[in-house]
């Protein structure tokens, strides 16, 4: 069937955040590896978070390096938070393996909050301080909140609030009215909106999403673009053998109907790249975050 085997052993996934985004993504690439036969042994999870993902990678680069069947997720709040953070360990010097999904952030309120549409909130951000729940520091969302303050010339204004995961900015903006708006990856909220009890002004891709009933930031006249990407990378000095066998197995199950119903229901986009690629974009990544953070004052 395939030119080389590609079934793991098993696989031990770290996330380095709480609840939310990451922890879902690494759970769902779990249960669809074991729903596909590519792993022999049922995966695991843990969760290492803090100090914006910093306390987590560190862990995974000084206590797994060299081990088999191990993983972590990683994205854009990856690499924001080892900036913001001054985090000791860069996703790029782990083995970066493969780059699967982009979603969209999405800025959303209560459903009975004042604010209906963006220009709304806009001019509340514009002319005081008002609270905006979101993911750790370094995250993307933080760094949408704090583009939109800077193209509205009120950076004194920022007032975000940041939770170790998309999970506590929904608890948030649910349950605590002190915030105003919250921001996250789409899916986040995704089950709150469909239920009407919560409401998105706008979400931040360059383009509008299928499947997804938002106008972009931009076309509302905030030129705000971020995708929010995911992926996972391996232990440090992880041999080209095993990163190539573990990319197989993500390849195959990348194809699977339990990849696709897992990436329509979540509202993600694939963005597959793999391998010696991906690990050139990382670097890339890197650069372009710092610099970006580096000139909102980060």
């Amino acid at each position: 069937l395939y030119a080389e085997d590609p079934i793991l052993a098993g696989l031990d996934m770290l996330i380095t955040t709480g609840p939310g985004g990451f922890d879902t993504f690494g759970t769902e690439i779990n249960k669809a590896l074991k729903a596909d036969g590519l792993v022999t042994a049922d995966p695991t999870k843990r969760n290492i978070s803090g100090a914006g993902q910093t306390v987590g990678l560190t862990s995974f680069y000084n206590n797994d390096s060299g081990a088999a069947n191990k993983a972590v997720v990683v994205g854009w709040a990856s690499v924001g938070g080892v900036h913001v953070n001054k985090g000791p360990v860069k996703v790029s010097q782990l083995v970066p393996a493969a780059k699967m999904t982009e979603d969209p952030i999405a800025l959303v309120v209560r459903a009975d909050s004042k604010y209906k549409k963006l220009s709304d909130l806009l001019a509340d951000m514009k002319s005081k301080k008002i609270a905006i729940a979101g993911g750790s520091t370094g995250t993307q969302d933080q760094f949408m909140v704090a583009s939109i303050y800077q193209k509205l010339g009120a950076a004194k204004n920022m007032n975000y609030i940041a939770y170790a995961g998309g999970g506590g900015a929904l608890g948030g903006i649910m349950s605590d009215a002190q915030f105003a708006a919250a921001v996250s990856g789409y899916d986040e909220f995704s089950a709150q909106i469909k239920a009407g009890t919560l409401r998105v002004l706008g979400i931040s891709f360059s383009k509008r999403v299928p499947g997804i009933e938002a106008k972009t930031l931009s076309e509302q006249g905030m030129p705000v673009v971020v995708a929010n990407w995911r992926g996972l990378a391996l232990p440090a000095t992880t041999s080209k053998a095993n990163r190539d066998k573990f990319i197989r197995a993500i390849s195959v199950m990348r194809v699977s109907n339990s990849w696709k119903s897992v990436i329509a229901s979540r509202n993600y986009i694939d963005a597959f790249m793999s391998g010696d690629r991906f690990n050139s974009w990382v670097k890339g990544q890197e650069r372009a975050v710092s610099a970006a953070f580096t000139k909102l004052g980060l």
